[in-house]
């Protein structure tokens, strides 16, 4: 994937995921082969756990927004979104 797929694909997991509180399309974002390594001890480790959990904090933060404050960084086919030092 490219550094402009890479990009948007972030972005749509922000704006049209998180910020619009759809759990699909946030999942949307996940690769076919997806596996959460940190999946809460219950929670199935594949995308439907993932949803699960998504729609978990969906409903724990209804008014949540995420804004661009943070720097998203591109390793080739890796995407890191972390927050800059405060």
């Amino acid at each position: 994937m490219a550094a402009e797929e890479n990009k948007a694909t972030i972005r749509r997991l922000v704006e049209e995921g998180w910020n619009k509180a759809d759990a699909n399309a946030a999942i949307s974002t996940n690769a076919p082969n997806f596996t959460n390594h940190t999946a809460a001890p219950g929670t199935a480790s594949d995308t439907e756990g993932a949803r699960q959990a998504t729609l978990m904090y969906m409903r724990a933060f209804p008014c949540l927004q995420i804004v661009h404050c943070g720097w998203v960084l591109l390793f080739h086919d890796l995407n890191v979104q972390a927050a800059p030092p405060h």
